[in-house]
């Protein structure tokens, strides 16, 4: 259905650069994550088996430069589709907006020729020479016709509009739905990427409540989603 108007939602996954990028900073910062952490939760090193520790409810992650990355990645995914989708929007309102005219102008044009019809049958009604009655019979026959065929195409028309119509919607909602996969993918490539920071604080403090602030969007995509403000995940 309308394949030209119709915007289509796509999976998002990062580029094997970005990926190596990431997995390579998560990879040489193991260490220096793993002594920031015990030092701002107090924990002496090197870690004594006999001794207890009091480990953080949560422990927020703050200004980590993959993380920043992938929120620069993230944005870039939302324009990008944003620009897909607002030309498949701007199209399909002009082809509605066209589309519409056309209707209204045929209506007018059925509305003047069943006026037409009228006046036919009128005069038919009142005329008494045999030949003008043959005349004004075909006349009619062909004016009903030709209405019957007109209405057909408007019935089309107005059909295909309200078929465009439902597309107008469901590509708000496929839009809507193109922003959860980017942002569920980048979740889950934080998420991915926090596992292999955190591996030493995990295997050695079984620990791995990691928490991090999502980073801030750009103007230009704070526009795009109507000044949405982000919540720390």
């Amino acid at each position: 259905m309308g394949t030209r108007f119709e915007f289509q939602a796509k999976e998002m996954k990062l580029s094997i650069p970005a990926s190596i990028k990431i997995y390579i900073n998560g990879f040489l910062g193991r260490k220096a994550f793993f002594r920031r952490f015990c030092a701002e939760s107090g924990i002496d090193l090197p870690l004594n088996p006999r001794k207890k520790v009091i480990l953080p409810e949560r422990y927020l992650i703050k200004d980590n430069a993959a993380i920043i990355y992938m929120g620069t990645i993230r944005d870039k995914a939302i324009v990008d589709a944003y620009s897909d989708f607002y030309d498949k929007y701007s199209a399909l309102a002009d082809y509605l907006v066209g589309t519409q005219n056309e209707i209204n102008a045929q209506s007018e044009y059925l509305k003047n020729e069943e006026e037409r019809l009228k006046d036919v049958g009128a005069k038919l009604a009142k005329e008494k020479n045999p030949m003008q009655k043959i005349f004004l019979e075909s006349k009619k026959h062909e004016a009903e016709v030709r209405i019957k065929n007109q209405k057909i195409k408007l019935a089309g028309m107005e059909s295909d509009f309200k078929i465009f119509k439902r597309l107008e919607a469901q590509n708000s909602a496929t839009w809507k739905h193109q922003l959860t996969l980017i942002e569920n993918s980048i979740e889950a490539s934080i998420g991915k990427y926090l596992k292999n920071l955190g591996k030493k604080v995990i295997k050695k403090l079984d620990y791995n409540d990691f928490k991090y602030i999502n980073p801030g969007h750009t103007d230009e995509v704070l526009e795009i989603l109507g000044g949405r403000k982000n919540a720390s995940s």
